[in-house]
């Protein structure tokens, strides 16, 4: 019976199990079928997100491709130029030479940055860089891919900004190495790019050695004077050479890398000590954990660290001698080098300085010599600056000048100073080539007259009036006082601002700026360039440029002057040879006509003027046997003086003043033109030997005679002429601006024929280029001509004679010639009868013809004896003649 019941209990059991799993199985696909329609519902119910999330998804996979293309074409069209060559350090002193050939510099190992080869720095120190920066440097072909993944993720996490390194030794070199600012953004991207496939690049074709030497020699070491190079850290932080550096000192320097001036000890306003002790450890653990040092080298080294690294501040600045103008030479080959292989100039330096090169400058050494011994020896040049700042610090020690002078034929540079007194060196500031000062008026050749004279505008003979005069925007210079109309070449003489500044404005601000680009002026800032501060004003022309110009580029513009018209870039080297004796480099030298030959003669006549003029402002300037054109300049308040001028042998320019501005004045440098002085000093020294030479006259230049009140030809009616020189072609018109009147001197105005005094004066007409709306001029009415006549002399005019003691009838003759009305009275007197006794208007006295004018006649005493006769009336006037009621009156006669 159990057997039964157990059995049909297992059965019933088991039927129900089976209903069960079915209705769960049925459960389960009920379940899966709502889920299925609930999602299909959601779909339907957001298309547009559906379509959205689509569209998002293809747009990644087109970027991805995009991407992929884009970085195939950065890494396929990277143009680098730098070859294997270019990348070795060759740690050969690179000598500089003259024109002549002889050596006049070393560029040694003592140079700022200096050059040390891999076996001279201390394991420690490249084990510490390698621990620190790269620790799969001797791995990886120059990207550490885990590293760069790390660091892309880093990247995308927080949005384009990360401060995660995935950059190897490799690939710093790389960005050391470029000039490329890329940082953030797409720009920072494709950056990376390029230093990745770069750094494959540079890994096939140096050396792992190869490759720290350079990166040692080149890294950012912080300190003061952007000093790079494991040796000058040594030098800086720890007085002493890289190789005598110990683990603790190596742990320092690596360990500064990533934010050198933040590590610096010697910084007086922090103390940087704790952060230094914090990170040096931290290169050190990293050295033990890496097995490059042992437990007990870490723990001496450790010792050191938390006692407090020995920091001693040593010398990283060069003693070696260079001239200036080799020192020019060395940089123009950095900078050229820099921009050949877009490289940075610190990298430049680097190859150049160690590669060594030779170095062909165009220095002839008799004329820089000439040049330091009077730029060294000038006490008389030499003034102690008075000026201050805020808190009583003088602005300046003492004056400072800087001189170019150039072979104008080729552009070379053959001597450059840069700076006066015993105490500068070309190690400083090069004053000629680096400073950049306002040019004065030594810019109103350049600005105004040369692109007037090219442009037909002006000739030397124009005449403009140099009175007070105001220009659009209220502008108004000073003028030359005791001047009024001024030729061309008379106002270049003695420096004429309103002359000038009403070339400028007929030239055009813009167009004077191209026109000075053309000159080599490279400084200038146009309204393109910064709408609010530009150097498209009028006050140009009065040397008033935005960021001024160095000496160097005025001699370079001057220069094309001499050059008959033709600019040549101004260079310091001809060329440079490697070590094997091959030319790798010369220099780039623009060649090209910005002047006529006849306007370039024209220009160097007028340029004469300063110097022997009527009314020269150099004239001290003046060179035996030599014709000398130049200009001076003077800036606003006194900071500048300038003097730029040329023979038929060299061009030079020389600026003088203080390196902060400060007036000359005050400090006694005053009087004369200190940078003329300068520059004659120096040019007579060079032209000495030299045999005479005067400006050669080209075929087209012709001669007129000129009135100087009109710049017209002169005329018969012209008093006041010179003979001026002309390109072909440009001789003006006949002089028409003379009117010659007889003027009233009483009235001013037009004499009448009764006018007593007269005078005769020549009147100007206004000269054709103050016709204008470009400026007003004040100009006194010295241009009115008279146009009313005299009319306070509408009569003839009679000076009144005496007739006393004469006859009556001689008297009313003479007095009636003239047109006087006469009246006659008589006096008894002792005189005989008929005598004048008196007249009513004095000798000399004016009178006009109709006036009236009394004599009075004597009349003989009767004797008293005789009855007198009664009078019979007046006496009584009958044409013009005084009757005698006594004479007969037959016939009614007139006795005359």
């Amino acid at each position: 019976m159990g057997s039964k019941s157990e059995k049909k209990h297992d059965k019933s059991t088991k039927n129900r199990n089976s209903k069960e799993t079915e209705k769960n199985k049925k459960d389960i696909k009920n379940d899966e079928q709502n889920k299925k329609t609930k999602k299909k519902g959601f779909w339907k119910r957001h298309r547009k997100l559906a379509i959205f999330i689509k569209l998002i998804f293809v747009l990644i996979i087109l970027a991805c491709i995009v991407g992929a293309g884009a970085i195939v074409a950065l890494f396929s069209n990277d143009d680098w130029a730098m070859s294997k060559d270019d990348l070795t350090l060759k740690i050969i002193d690179t000598i500089i030479y003259d024109k002549d050939g002889n050596e006049i510099a070393n560029v040694s190992g003592d140079e700022k940055r200096r050059i040390v080869s891999l076996s001279e720095i201390p394991e420690n120190l490249q084990n510490a860089y390698i621990a620190i920066e790269d620790k799969r440097f001797y791995e990886h072909k120059g990207v550490d891919l885990k590293r760069t993944v790390g660091a892309t993720v880093t990247y995308i996490i927080h949005r384009g900004h990360s401060s995660y390194g995935g950059s190897t030794i490799t690939q710093q070199l790389i960005k050391n190495l470029k000039n490329d600012k890329g940082d953030s953004g797409l720009a920072g991207i494709e950056r990376k790019i390029r230093e990745i496939s770069r750094a494959y690049k540079v890994e096939k074709m140096l050396s792992k050695s190869q490759i720290l030497e350079l990166y040692l020699n080149t890294i950012y070491v912080g300190g003061e004077g952007n000093l790079h190079g494991v040796e000058l850290a040594s030098r800086y932080y720890f007085n002493k050479s890289v190789g005598d550096l110990d683990l603790a000192e190596c742990a320092f320097i690596a360990g500064i890398n990533h934010a050198p001036n933040s590590y610096n000890p010697f910084k007086e306003s922090t103390d940087n000590s704790e952060l230094i002790k914090k990170r040096t450890t931290t290169v050190l653990s990293e050295m033990k954990d890496q097995g490059k040092i042992s437990e007990e080298e870490y723990n001496t080294a450790k010792a050191e660290v938390d006692e407090g690294l020995h920091f001693e501040k040593g010398s990283t600045s060069t003693n070696s001698s260079m001239s200036y103008l080799a020192r020019a030479a060395l940089n123009q080959v950095i900078n050229q080098y820099a921009e050949k292989n877009d490289v940075s100039t610190d990298i430049a330096q680097t190859m150049i300085e160690g590669g060594g090169y030779k170095i062909y400058t165009t220095q002839d050494s008799t004329i820089q010599s000439e040049m330091e011994d009077i730029y060294r020896n000038s006490d008389e040049h030499i003034f102690v600056g008075v000026a201050t700042d805020k808190e009583g610090n003088k602005l300046n020690d003492h004056t400072q000048s800087a001189m170019v002078v150039i072979d104008h034929k080729t552009g070379k540079v053959v001597g450059c100073m840069g700076g006066l007194g015993d105490d500068v060196d070309s190690n400083g500031q090069n004053r000629a080539t680096q400073s950049t000062r306002q040019p004065g008026s030594a810019i109103k050749p350049l600005a105004a007259i040369a692109p007037a004279l090219e442009s037909g505008i002006i000739t030397a003979a124009t005449v403009y009036d140099e009175s007070r005069t105001t220009f659009s925007g209220r502008y108004t210079p000073n003028p030359h006082r005791g001047y009024s109309l001024v030729t061309v070449r008379q106002g270049i003489g003695f420096s004429a601002n309103t002359m000038s500044v009403k070339i400028m404005a007929e030239v055009g601000p813009s167009n004077s700026i191209e026109f000075l680009k053309k000159l080599g002026i490279s400084t200038l800032v146009t309204a393109s360039e910064n709408s609010e501060k530009n150097d498209e004003n009028l006050s140009l022309v009065l040397g008033g440029a935005t960021n001024g110009i160095t000496p160097l580029e005025m001699a370079g513009a001057y220069a094309a002057i001499a050059n008959d018209g033709v600019y040549i870039t101004p260079t310091f080297y001809t060329r440079v040879e490697d070590k094997d004796g091959n030319t790798v480099m010369e220099p780039t030298q623009e060649t090209r006509r910005v002047l006529s030959e006849g306007n370039a003669y024209i220009l160097k006549s007028i340029l004469t003027g300063p110097i022997i003029g009527s009314d020269p402002t150099a004239p001290y300037c003046k060179i035996s046997g030599q014709d000398v054109g130049g200009k001076t300049g003077t800036t606003t308040n006194n900071y500048d003086r300038w003097f730029c001028g040329f023979t038929n042998y060299y061009t030079a320019a020389t600026w003088y003043g203080f390196d902060q501005p400060e007036n000359l004045y005050p400090a006694k440098a005053n009087g004369t033109n200190r940078a003329a002085r300068l520059w004659v000093a120096v040019m007579k020294k060079v032209h000495s030997d030299l045999p005479s030479s005067k400006f050669e006259k080209p075929s087209n230049i012709v001669t007129a005679k000129i009135c100087k009140a009109s710049g017209k030809v002169a005329t018969d009616a012209c008093t006041d002429t010179y003979t001026e020189y002309f390109v072909k072609g440009t001789i003006p018109g006949y002089c028409e601006g003379h009117e010659k009147l007889t003027i009233c001197k009483e009235t001013g105005k037009i004499a009448t024929e009764f006018c007593p005094e007269t005078e005769e004066k020549t009147y100007a007409k206004k000269p054709e280029k103050e016709d204008t709306n470009l400026w007003k001029t004040s100009d006194n009415g010295q241009y009115d001509i008279p146009t009313e006549t005299c009319d306070v002399h509408t009569k003839k005019q009679i000076k009144i004679p005496s007739v006393v003691g004469k006859t009556k009838e001689k008297a009313l003759k003479t007095l009636k010639d003239l047109g006087l009305t006469v009246t006659v009275e008589t006096k008894e007197s002792e005189k005989a009868d008929g005598t004048v006794l008196a007249q009513s208007k004095a000798e000399g006295t004016t009178a006009t013809a109709g006036d009236s004018i009394t004599i009075t006649v004597s009349k003989k005493k009767k004797d008293d004896t005789q009855t007198p006769t009664p009078p019979k009336g007046n006496n009584e006037v009958v044409n013009d003649v005084v009757v005698d009621p006594d004479a007969p009156a037959a016939n009614n006669e007139v006795k005359e």
